[in-house]
């Protein structure tokens, strides 16, 4: 096994691992019996480390040890075969342990044929990209508590780019019992490095011929880094680390690359026709052009995200990595007449130059009566500047700025409903939306009628509703106002005699303010939520009926506004992340609900958790939104 040898592509550097003498490995699969004593998991890793050697050139020598117990059945499924990604255009790996420490102390380790290399999914249609493979690594016999261990040499052929840089996360979905990383240079020379969010100051070893730098955590408890709204990068210890000199160097030695790839002449013909338009028809269109013809193909690796394939070739095969479509992009809309400043953004702070893997590519698109920030893995358009995070200027060069949050002032979600009902059951009504700041639905609104935009906040009303008279009364990317007129009959053919009418907004749904797929139901979240911003939603409804019918069903009057003090890496800190209030008012004839949410704080702290997710809960609830009618004779 020693002696088979695999090209392998450089992995998250919260995922690598440094060497263990072999003489401790007994000693750390005997932490077997401390582990299964720790809250319930599927699996924990007993020892965790990695040792980068960096050479003067940029190339880098990797050795990952990762001793797992597998605690559950589910472990074997999730651990049982690692897949190893590995570049066979610049890498070379060489598997030094794969075996699996049984219950009864026996060693087993992997044979020959369970060494499987594969084509990653999606990669496979792509020839281009089939430099990138997965090495498929059996561990033979895995049983409920045995332990499984992993030891491979990760080392560059050639650089990526003349300088060495890496990230290391400490915490992640498993306990952690020893995480261990070294970072040599050979030969000695000079190292930028940056501990954050409490990680340990680096021990400074002179070892000639080598000098070296060494970070130890133990104890590590479990962190649901995966959660919608966690971002491991800002709140978990974090270590980086680069040769690059200066943020300069490192983004000016990407620009050449990035510059080189998005030649606009490559399309000039192919979007003449678009340098006529102007304003945001030209957008549109370029964005369309470039979407319709180039599919996104992305794998876990640095080179899609830095290194770019000529724009002819781009256009040749319809296929492009995340740097592909950047460069793309930009070639296609300078094509078009306009101006294009190229950017990467990431969620944490830039400290030392350095890339994490999970920047995204922005451009900065001017001219033709257009100011838009473009994300171009996926085409989706901004017409406001970027809010949170970091953001690095790469054509041109630019330091790396962080991007202020917007406050809660500045993000408001207003919507306005009365309704009047007659005899017969019949309403007839008005609606209003007005919206500033980060959730205006400045896009939406421009590109659907104004009648589609209403029916999709009010549904659920009535399923019969009708919208009339819609008109947008304020369009621009900071502030939107639509209104319309609405009617419906409300339980014609029901044999009931109440009136049931929901109000058509859940304060859980409002994606503008709390992140995609969020889930308020466990009580435990270990990590603090980052909201997708601050800001406050009104929702008011005034509903006008007969006075012979009575109000059997009113929500309840709230009045909520949490107060949170946690301990962070920078000392306590006191918060307000949420404020409800919800006054109803009635008299005959008349009912008037109007409720404020208030997102007062973007990051939600875990010890605020439960208590937050109960208000917003209980705000969404169908009963806080529920009026119920009983008509008269």
């Amino acid at each position: 096994m020693n002696a088979c040898k695999y090209i392998f592509a450089l992995l998250l550097a919260g995922g690598l691992a440094a060497p263990l003498p072999a003489q401790d490995v007994e000693a750390v699969v005997q932490r077997r019996a401390q582990a299964a004593q720790l809250p319930p998991t599927d699996s924990a890793i007993l020892y965790h480390g990695t040792t980068y050697v960096i050479q003067d050139d940029g190339r880098v020598e990797r050795t990952e040890h990762v001793i797992r117990y597998l605690r559950t059945d589910n472990a074997w499924d999730d651990y049982g075969d690692p897949h190893l990604a590995w570049d066979t255009e610049r890498q070379d790996l060489e598997v030094l342990v794969s075996r699996v420490h049984t219950v009864d102390g026996r060693k087993i380790d992997t044979t020959p044929n369970g060494f499987n290399p594969i084509v990653p999914f999606g990669l496979d249609l792509a020839p281009d990209f089939t430099r990138y493979h997965q090495m498929v690594v059996t561990h033979l016999g895995i049983e409920t508590d045995a332990v499984t261990e992993l030891k491979y040499v990760v080392k560059d052929r050639e650089p990526l780019y003349p300088f060495a840089w890496g990230e290391v996360i400490f915490g992640g979905p498993e306990p952690v019992l020893e995480r261990t990383v070294r970072v040599q240079m050979d030969p000695p020379g000079r190292l930028l490095i940056r501990e954050d969010n409490g990680a340990p100051k680096a021990l400074h070893l002179q070892e000639a011929p080598l000098e070296a730098w060494v970070w130890t955590m133990k104890d590590l408890p479990a962190r649901h880094t995966g959660d919608p709204g966690a971002k491991p990068g800002k709140d978990l210890p974090r270590v980086t680390f680069s040769t690059a000199r200066d943020w300069a160097s490192l983004a000016g030695a990407v620009q050449q690359r990035f510059d080189a790839a998005s030649d606009r002449s490559v399309l000039e013909r192919e979007l003449a026709a678009f340098r006529d338009l102007a304003g945001e028809q030209k957008l549109d269109s370029v964005t369309a052009f470039v979407q319709d013809r180039i599919a996104l193909k992305n794998f876990d690796a640095p080179g899609m995200l830095l290194t770019f394939r000529p724009a002819n070739r781009v256009l040749a095969t319809g296929y492009g990595s995340p740097a592909d479509l950047a460069a793309f992009h930009a070639a296609a809309f300078q094509a078009a007449g306009m101006n294009v400043e190229a950017y990467l953004q990431c969620r944490c702070p830039m400290t030392v130059p350095q890339f994490t893997g999970r920047e995204i590519w922005l451009l900065h698109v001017t001219g033709s009566g257009i100011d838009a920030w473009v994300e171009t893995a996926h085409g989706d358009v901004s017409y406001r500047m970027p809010q949170g995070g970091s953001l690095i200027g790469i054509s041109p060069v630019k330091e790396p700025k962080l991007l202020p949050q917007a406050s809660s002032a500045e993000n408001t979600l207003s919507l306005d409903l009365g309704l009047t009902f007659a005899e017969d059951r019949s309403a007839q009504g008005w609606f209003t939306l007005k919206a500033s700041g980060d959730v205006a639905p400045y896009d939406e609104c421009r590109s659907q009628k104004a009648e589609d935009v209403i029916r999709g906040w009010l549904t659920g009303l009535y399923g019969d509703l009708e919208v009339t008279n819609a008109r947008v009364t304020a369009l621009n990317p900071s502030a939107v106002e639509i209104q319309a007129e609405v009617m419906f009959t409300a339980g014609a053919d029901s044999a009931s005699d109440f009136l049931r009418l929901a109000l058509p907004w859940k304060v859980s749904a409002m994606d503008g303010f709390l992140p995609h797929g969020l889930t308020l139901n466990d009580p435990g979240r270990d990590m603090p939520l980052h909201l997708d911003c601050a800001g406050a939603i009104e929702a008011n409804a005034q509903i006008r009926y007969p006075e012979a019918w009575t109000l059997a069903v009113a929500p309840a009057p709230a009045a909520t506004q949490m107060a949170v003090t946690a301990q962070g890496p920078e000392g306590t800190a006191t918060a307000s992340p949420l404020t409800l209030i919800r006054q109803v008012d009635s008299k005959p004839g008349l009912v008037t609900v109007n409720e404020r949410v208030e997102f007062t704080d973007s990051t939600v702290p875990p010890p605020a958790w439960n208590d937050w997710r109960k208000v917003v809960l209980a705000a969404a609830k169908d009963e806080a939104r529920t009026v119920v009618l009983e008509p008269g004779e």
